[in-house]
């Protein structure tokens, strides 16, 4: 079987909520099997990620009409969080969206962060999650 390109069809966004959010997540297309690039961005201050599973990935659900996570690898030994400013970082992840036809990040931050600490022990100020905006997978015809 030749693999199947996807695409999200989604290259940058702007937060969904109307008051401004810290952070801006930017979603660049991917072929299956490839990792997806994620930009996350802050639009003011710097804000801190948790360096595991502080980008993850939920599928819509038809069925019950909400969104759901799809599984992330398994969390190694506590590493320093990632601080993100204007100029922003880049993540590369993988996700297997399996059957699901939209997908959206989730990002997990920190607001006041102490630098060069583990996430649950920065002292952040306030913590917080953004959804991305949706995106929909589509799979290209199977290449003859």
């Amino acid at each position: 079987m030749l693999p199947r390109t996807l695409s999200l069809l989604l290259l940058f966004s702007a937060p969904l909520a109307q008051a401004a959010e810290p952070l801006e997540i930017g979603v660049a297309t991917v072929e299956a099997g490839a990792p997806v690039r994620v930009q996350l961005r802050a639009t003011g201050e710097p804000v801190w990620v948790p360096a595991c599973r502080g980008l993850s990935w939920e599928a819509f659900d038809p069925q019950s009409n909400r969104y759901t996570p799809l599984p992330s690898a398994v969390c190694g030994p506590l590493q320093p969080a990632i601080k993100i400013d204007k100029d922003g970082t880049e993540f590369a992840i993988d996700v297997d969206p399996g059957a699901a036809q939209a997908v959206r990040a989730v990002v997990v931050y920190g607001l006041g962060c102490k630098d060069e600490r583990p996430f649950p022990m920065a002292d952040c100020e306030k913590v917080a999650s953004l959804e991305g905006a949706p995106a929909m997978i589509r799979a290209a015809p199977a290449q003859k």
